[in-house]
C-alpha cells in the first residue's frame, strides 16, 4: 500500500504513518481489497500561475452540484478532517467570499484525500446497480475512485533541494498536471523580466531531473494545462486554438465518450500550437516524458479585480481530472 502521507509504501496493516505521524484512513486501506482504485494528483508550475485557485474552483464546482446534476447519484467525501478543514478554510471559503485563496506555501502540506462516488467511468471497478451506454456504444459503470490530492508552493520547483522533497510523490503520480499561466508569462516578457520559452523549458528541464536522478527512469504521461483561459478568449492572433472557448457544460454518462473525443481533438490543436510557437518546450516533453495531453482552464471565468472576484464562473476545471482518468485506462 502506498501511503498517502509520506508516498513509502506500507504493510495494509499499518494504520498510522509512521514518518508524519498521521493516521491513514480506513476507506483508504479498504481500496485494494473492495477494488476502487486510487489516483495521486499534483499541480506543478511556477508561483502565480493558478494551483491552488485551480483547486479552489474544482472544489468549489464539487459542492456547487452541478455534477451531481448530470451524473446521477454521484457524491464525494472527503477522507480525513484535515481534508475536509483545509477544504472549507482554505480553498471553499475565500471563493464564498469573492477573494482569491492565498498561494500554498513552499513546505510540503498534507494533501486532500477524496472519495468521489458514482462516478462515471469506463471499466466499472467497483460498479454500482446504475449503467449507461455512452455514445459510442461502450459500456459506462458508475464506480468509486479515490483522489489524492497534492498542493504545493509554486517556488519549491526553482530550488532542486526543494524539487528532492517532493521526489516520492513525483515518482509515483502519473499523469504529471503543469499549470501554466501563459499570458501572464507574455505579459513578464513585454515589461523585460522573463522569457516565456526558457521559462517554459527550465520547468520541464527541472522535473525530469528530479525524477530521473537517483531513480530508476521511468517516463511519466504529462498533461500541461494552461490557466486563466479567460485571458486567451478571442485572441487567435496571439494563442491559436488556446482562444477558443470551449462548452462549458458537464457531459452524462451517456455524453462522455464524444465530449472525450473532443477534448482529445482540441489536445492535438493544441500540440499543433504549442509544437509550432514553443518547440524547445514541446520536443524536451514529447522526447523524455510519455503521454501528452494539452487543456485549458479558467478557474474563475474572468480576471480579478483587485484580487476580488466579480462573478465566480468556472470553465473546465474538471478536465485535467478527465485527462487523468483517462490515461490511467478509467475513462
Amino acid at each position: 500500500m502506498i501511503c498517502p502521507f509520506c508516498m513509502n509504501v506500507h504493510d495494509p496493516t499499518v494504520r498510522e504513518c509512521p514518518e508524519k505521524q498521521l493516521r491513514i484512513p480506513v476507506t483508504y486501506l479498504e481500496a485494494g481489497s473492495e477494488k476502487i482504485p486510487v489516483l495521486f494528483i499534483m499541480t506543478i508550475g511556477y508561483t502565480e500561475h493558478g494551483k491552488t485557485c485551480f483547486l479552489s474552483s474544482l472544489l468549489h464546482s464539487l459542492h456547487e452540484g452541478s455534477f451531481a446534476k448530470s451524473w446521477p447519484r454521484f457524491s464525494f467525501l472527503g477522507l480525513t478532517q484535515e481534508t475536509l478543514k483545509s477544504i472549507s478554510q482554505s480553498y471553499i471559503t475565500p471563493l464564498h467570499q469573492g477573494i482569491l485563496p492565498a498561494s500554498t506555501q513552499v513546505f510540503f502540506p498534507a494533501p486532500l484525500i477524496l472519495e468521489f462516488q458514482y462516478i462515471p467511468l469506463r471499466i466499472g471497478v467497483f460498479k454500482r446497480v446504475l449503467s449507461a451506454v455512452s455514445s459510442n456504444g461502450g459500456q459506462v459503470d458508475p464506480s468509486d475512485v479515490i483522489v489524492v490530492f497534492y498542493d504545493i508552493g509554486g517556488e519549491i520547483f526553482d530550488v532542486k533541494n526543494q524539487i528532492d522533497t517532493c521526489l516520492p510523490i513525483l515518482q509515483k503520480i502519473n499523469p504529471l498536471i503543469f499549470l501554466m499561466d501563459l499570458p501572464g508569462m507574455l505579459e513578464k516578457a513585454q515589461e523585460g523580466e522573463l522569457d516565456v520559452r526558457e521559462r517554459m523549458h527550465a520547468l520541464i528541464n527541472n522535473i525530469h531531473l528530479a525524477l530521473t536522478e537517483g531513480a530508476k527512469r521511468k517516463k511519466r504521461d504529462i498533461v500541461v494545462c494552461f490557466t486563466k483561459a479567460d485571458k486567451m478568449w478571442g485572441k487567435p492572433e496571439m494563442y491559436g486554438p488556446l482562444s477558443e472557448r470551449l462548452d462549458n457544460s458537464i457531459p452524462t454518462a451517456e455524453e462522455i465518450a464524444g465530449y472525450m473525443a473532443n477534448l482529445e481533438s482540441f489536445s492535438k490543436n493544441v500540440g499543433d500550437y504549442i509544437a509550432s510557437e514553443y518547440s524547445a518546450f514541446y520536443n524536451t516533453t514529447v522526447n523524455n516524458f510519455g503521454n501528452l495531453r494539452f487543456a485549458a482552464v479558467s478557474a474563475l471565468g474572468s480576471s480579478p479585480e483587485n484580487n476580488k472576484i466579480r462573478v465566480l464562473e468556472p470553465n473546465r476545471v474538471f478536465d485535467p481530472l478527465f485527462w487523468s482518468f483517462r490515461l490511467n485506462k478509467l475513462l
